[in-house]
C-alpha cells in the first residue's frame, strides 16, 4: 500500500530525509528546516526554495571536538563537507541529541511567527 501525500501550508523539520515532502508541496508554501550544529547545506536555498518559502533554523550549540577533520580545512565546515566524506558523513549524520538554547527557541519563535504572518499575508490577505 503506498503512503499518501497531504497537503500542507507548513513543513517543520530537522535537515534529513525527513523533508522530503517537500517535493510535493505546492508553491509559495513554507518549509523550515532545523540545521543541526554548525551544519552548512545548500540543498532546500539552491533547490526547493525557489519556489518555496525556505527558512533555516540554525542550532547555536553542539562539541567541536566531534569534527576533527574539520582542522584539515582551518575549520571551514562547507569546504570540509565538500571536500572530505568523513566530514560530509560526521556532519551529516551526527548522532548527538540537538540541544535547544533559549536563543534557539526565541529564534524558532521569532521566526515561526514570521512564517506564519507570511502564509497569512500570501494565503489570506483579506483577514489584515
Amino acid at each position: 500500500r503506498g503512503a499518501r501525500v497531504h497537503p500542507v501550508a507548513m513543513l517543520v523539520g530537522v535537515h534529513g530525509h525527513n523533508l522530503m515532502p517537500t517535493y510535493f508541496m505546492q508553491p509559495k508554501t513554507v518549509v523550515v528546516e532545523i540545521l543541526p550544529y554548525k551544519f552548512s547545506s545548500k540543498r532546500y536555498v539552491e533547490g526547493i526554495a525557489r519556489r518555496l518559502k525556505y527558512v533555516p533554523i540554525a542550532i547555536s550549540t553542539g562539541n567541536d571536538s566531534l569534527y576533527p577533520e574539520l582542522t584539515r580545512f582551518a575549520g571551514d565546515r562547507p569546504r570540509c563537507m565538500r571536500e572530505s566524506a568523513s566530514c560530509l558523513a560526521r556532519f551529516r549524520y551526527d548522532h548527538e541529541q540537538l540541544v535547544f538554547t533559549n536563543s534557539d527557541a526565541e529564534q524558532l519563535r521569532s521566526k515561526l511567527s514570521r512564517a506564519f504572518d507570511y502564509l497569512r499575508n500570501t494565503f489570506f490577505p483579506e483577514l489584515q
